[in-house]
């Protein structure tokens, strides 16, 4: 992209393949790194990455960015090229230093995990029936897999720091923690999952540290993703992005660097979340295809903190964070469960979150954004005042947001928002001007972009995709694929990741591969074959089927026979599998006790929307 000086980028289909990453280099032809893992190889480019740029820095002045994304703890999805490109998640492998970790650790079971009365929520979870002492006990086994894995991106971080430390530069760097959604594990009876509208899933961490600021102080004000942009740009002493929908983060900074760091103008009172598309629970890999929706939190002072969900289904949420943040009782469809305010009060409330969900939609700039019912209710300072009494009527005869069907994407004629009426017909945001000259144009089609045809969904539960915004099939991402792997060059496990650049031998294989030419002439590249090593990197995987499925067997780590797998070669994943949370758990990772644990989760299978 414009402006980075160098990415290194996991590629599909190997993205959260822990013990077979594959990288690309500035576009260049992949690099497979058997033998390694995943986030470690993140964090040996990382440290790499950062060498050079303090080398810039230091003779040159330069200051500098990096971000690092190891993928860990995301289930691993290995690609079965065998059986027509199937992807089949397990849970997330841990390094093999990690694997017995945390033996007596289980997941933490609030008040809504297996909830025992669902009569109130949205219909696909009113179909999950409670869980079976097997399934919470696998679940368990599942979060202590989490927890292995992460172990590994604590070590990143570690050499991150030691790394800035050795480099001079940690007392002058700002390093920020923070992920991309939050998770869920046995909450309202769901497997796991990231995503829903429920508090679990939209929280994500965000801890920083640098210069200036103050060592322990948490601040509980709101905040989201589109915030991180216009923080990081004043921290680095810029101008607020011309594109960003988000302000700066109220961080507590000392005089000296607080004095060139812009402070919010006032504090987020309400967020919108949104997500469309489909479902998949990734502890039974079951899949809902209409799951679209639209999310409020509001924090009305006094009165409370809400938040109101609406379903492209019709449906309707409303919870009391402040009296029930497990979210078990839906005041949407029942205000008269609430202990603590009335049902007419509980009615004004949703009637100006629905009317904020339709600003939202609409608010553009960080000065709509931080505060979007300004624009359409000019009296209205705050969300306190939302609730006076007079402006009853007006927020009543807003017309309710509303979606005119479930679509897999953003469609801008699916959603049908209150202030509809007072604005011109929707259009694709354009992009201003400024944003242009100072970014460059964007690479996207933006009719494209938002040109999806609606997904079919079959009476088995399987989702047809036919779309321009994504143009792959099962059969497209198998070509695909097989195009992409005869240009794979395999990296030496037992050679260092390079640091600062592709190691000579490494940048020789990749020369060999394009040209051609044999393995057997680049001393350190691993034989596609396993034995003789004259297959040709260039032309093997594609070519030969062989090779090709020895490519895909090193995804799992283990060795034939050691772990369970997918004989089916359906690509529905209903199907197919069902089975993955059970299959391919290596015995010397998970160890024998985890593999009868998922042996017997099997046998209480789920189907979709839950256990059947």
């Amino acid at each position: 992209p414009a402006n980075w000086t160098d990415i290194d980028a996991l590629v599909l289909p190997f993205v959260f393949e822990y013990n077979l990453p594959v990288f690309s280099r500035n576009g260049a032809a992949p690099v497979a790194y058997p033998g390694h893992y995943s986030t470690d190889v993140v964090a040996d480019k990382a440290v790499a990455q950062i060498k050079t740029a303090a080398a810039a820095h230091k003779s040159l002045g330069k200051p500098f960015y990096v971000q690092i994304a190891p993928v860990t703890c995301h289930d691993n999805v290995h690609y079965d090229a065998e059986s027509g490109g199937v992807a089949v998640a397990t849970p997330p492998y841990p390094a093999a230093r990690h694997a017995k970790l945390y033996p007596g650790v289980t997941l933490p079971k609030g008040p809504n995990f297996n909830e025992s009365d669902v009569s109130d929520k949205p219909a696909w979870i009113k179909t999950l029936p409670p869980f079976v002492s097997s399934n919470a006990t696998f679940m368990d086994e599942y979060y202590r897999q989490r927890l292995r894995a992460l172990r590994a991106a604590d070590e990143l971080v570690d050499k991150v720091v030691q790394q800035l430390e050795e480099e001079g530069l940690l007392n002058n760097t700002y390093i920020i923690y923070t992920g991309d959604n939050g998770y869920h594990i046995g909450a309202h009876r769901q497997g796991s999952g990231k995503e829903t509208p429920y508090e679990e899933d939209i929280h994500v961490p965000f801890y920083i540290r640098g210069p200036g600021l103050q060592q322990g102080v948490v601040n509980n004000a709101i905040g989201s993703h589109v915030d991180l942009a216009s923080t990081l740009v004043a921290l680095a002493g810029g101008q607020h992005p011309v594109i960003a929908d988000g302000q700066t983060m109220p961080l507590h900074l000392s005089a000296k660097q607080g004095a060139n760091f812009t402070q919010p103008k006032q504090q987020y009172r309400s967020l919108g979340t949104e997500y469309w598309g489909f479902h998949i629970d990734q502890i039974t890999d079951s899949l809902l295809p209409n799951f679209t929706w639209k999310s409020v939190r509001a924090d009305f002072g006094s009165s409370g903190v809400f938040k109101y969900t609406v379903w492209c289904t019709q449906e309707h949420e409303l919870y009391d964070l402040s009296h029930d943040p497990a979210e078990l009782d839906n005041l949407a469809l029942n205000s008269t469960k609430s202990k603590f305010h009335t049902p007419e009060l509980l009615s004004k409330v949703m009637d100006r979150m629905d009317a904020l969900i339709s600003a939202f939609y609409y608010c553009q700039g960080s000065e709509e954004c931080v505060d979007p019912l300004k624009r359409f209710a000019p009296n209205v300072t705050s969300l306190k005042d939302a609730l006076n009494p007079k402006l009853d009527a007006y927020f009543a005869d807003v017309p309710k947001f509303r979606f005119k069907h479930c679509s897999q994407a953003v469609l801008l004629d699916n959603e049908i928002g209150g202030f509809d009426a007072q604005l011109p017909a929707k259009q694709p945001r354009p992009i201003p001007t400024a944003a242009i000259k100072a970014y460059g144009t964007p690479s996207f089609n933006a009719t494209q972009l938002y040109a999806v045809t609606q997904a079919q969904s079959s009476s088995n539960g399987s989702v047809a995709l036919s779309a321009v915004y994504t143009g792959i099939t099962s059969t497209g991402l198998l070509q695909q694929l097989t195009a992409m792997l005869a240009n794979i060059t395999w990296h030496n496990p037992l050679t260092p990741i390079a640091e600062g650049g592709p190691p000579e031998s490494e940048a020789t294989a990749v020369s060999l591969a394009r040209s051609g030419a044999t393995e057997t002439s680049v001393s350190n590249a691993r034989p596609l074959s396993g034995t003789t090593g004259t297959t040709s990197a260039a032309a093997a995987p594609g070519g030969s089927t062989t090779a090709r499925k020895l490519l895909f067997d090193q995804g799992t780590g283990v060795k034939k026979g050691s772990h369970r797998h997918l004989a089916a070669a359906s690509t529905d994943r209903h199907v197919a599998s069902v089975e993955a949370s059970a299959m391919a758990l290596p015995d010397e990772v998970l160890g024998v006790a985890a593999v009868e644990l998922a042996n017997a989760f099997v046998n209480k299978r789920y189907s979709m929307g839950g256990f059947a």
